[in-house]
């Protein structure tokens, strides 16, 4: 196996310093890989490998005119995934790993044009790939080729120069006032996650959220869930960690109706615990019999029955948390509320979501302006008239 090394050469034209640094197996071929060096003096070679050590560190492994698309972003995953999710990992992964290499991993990074990207978006689309399959691999190569830029890599971010699939939002299906209420009702029935589920309409906090809840973060008293933590499914299992954004860390105002549902959840799981030999005590508000995260499948198994039962449309779990912002601002609420108590780091988030909403609301307004103005009652043309009479002067 080859080492890093200084090897010095002595010939007719006098004395040089070859320096050889090893850079591991080739990501695509598997073929070993060195990068060498013929300096004149053992100082340049000493400097010189310093450099490339570095170099190695920050994650360019080879010279940059030859570094490959597949072998950059092998690296830039590498280097990005301490410092997000590990969720957003997986996903970044999955869509460098199955869409781009395949396609455009041979390509030298510094050689990437905006016409090789905007073909590759298009063939995407060509060969099947949804829309926002092509948008989030252009939202991927945007962000490694910035880093790249950043790092004197390339000269340009390419991507920035291109056409990205436009990818739009789909509008959320959200139930009723009426289908809520149904649905609340057989809730109320069910003692084992009914609860979730009404706290989940009755907050807007999220799934993650909901299940990493402990009875430590709720101050029944004064009616506060503060979301401190939330939960994640990934192929390793189920991930723990704080929210995404300093937004996501809040404090949310439950209604009498969730502080009471709390209350009496609270008390029944207490009876639970008392009666289950094998409880594991993790302080969590929503958990199975046993005192254990609750599994996923499980919770929408019991949604989607009772979504059956309730006879209302078919929603997503996530669903709920849109019906509480739907409904708060269909209530004619103010967004920047609402934007605080959903945990978004900006309102142009919940704008991007909730738009829809919003212009439906529009007709509302101008109506609106009419009943505002028409308490302010304009004087008649006829005390206008007498008015001026009585303030003229007499011949």
């Amino acid at each position: 196996m080859a080492t890093d090394a200084i090897t010095k050469y002595t010939g007719k034209r006098g004395t040089s310093w070859q320096v050889r640094v090893d850079l591991g197996p080739d990501p695509v071929t598997g073929k070993r890989r060195q990068r060498m060096k013929t300096v004149k003096t053992e100082r340049e070679a000493k400097i010189l490998l310093a450099e490339w050590r570095t170099e190695i560190e920050r994650g360019i492994v080879v010279d940059p005119s030859k570094l490959t698309i597949a072998e950059y972003l092998q690296q830039w995953i590498t280097t990005v995934g301490p410092n997000v999710r590990f969720t957003t990992l997986e996903r970044e992964n999955t869509v460098v790993t199955k869409y781009i290499i395949p396609t455009l991993g041979a390509v030298p990074v510094q050689k990437l044009t905006a016409i090789q990207l905007q073909a590759f978006y298009n063939g995407l689309l060509h060969r099947g790939a949804s829309v926002h399959t092509a948008h989030y691999a252009h939202i991927v190569l945007f962000q490694a080729l910035k880093q790249a830029e950043r790092m004197h890599i390339v000269v340009r971010n390419v991507a920035a120069d291109v056409t990205p699939p436009r990818y739009k939002r789909p509008q959320v299906v959200v139930w009723t006032s009426d289908e809520v209420a149904r649905f609340m009702a057989l809730a109320v029935q069910d003692t084992t996650y009914g609860p979730i589920f009404q706290v989940a309409i009755l907050s807007g906090l999220r799934r993650g959220e909901l299940l990493s809840l402990r009875w430590a973060d709720l101050d029944l008293e004064h009616g506060v869930i503060r979301v401190r933590r939330t939960m994640a499914v990934t192929t390793g299992g189920i991930e723990e960690h704080e929210p995404k954004t300093t937004a996501g860390r809040r404090s949310v105002i439950l209604s009498r109706t969730g502080v009471q549902v709390l209350r009496e959840h609270r008390v029944r799981q207490m009876q639970q615990r008392l009666k289950t030999r094998t409880w594991e005590d993790h302080d969590l508000v929503f958990c199975s019999d046993r005192g254990t995260i609750i599994n996923p499948p499980n919770l929408y198994r019991t949604f989607n029955s009772l979504i059956d039962k309730a006879g209302v449309s078919k929603v997503t779990f996530h669903a709920l948390r849109h019906i509480h912002a739907t409904l708060l601002l269909k209530d004619g609420h103010n967004i920047r509320a609402i934007q605080d108590r959903l945990g978004h780091s900006d309102v142009s988030i919940t704008l991007g979501i909730y738009g829809h909403v919003l212009e439906g609301m529009d007709r509302t307004l101008a109506d609106g302006i009419d009943a505002i103005l028409s308490r302010s009652v304009a004087p008649r043309d006829t005390d206008l008239t007498t008015k001026a009479a009585v303030q003229s002067p007499t011949d």
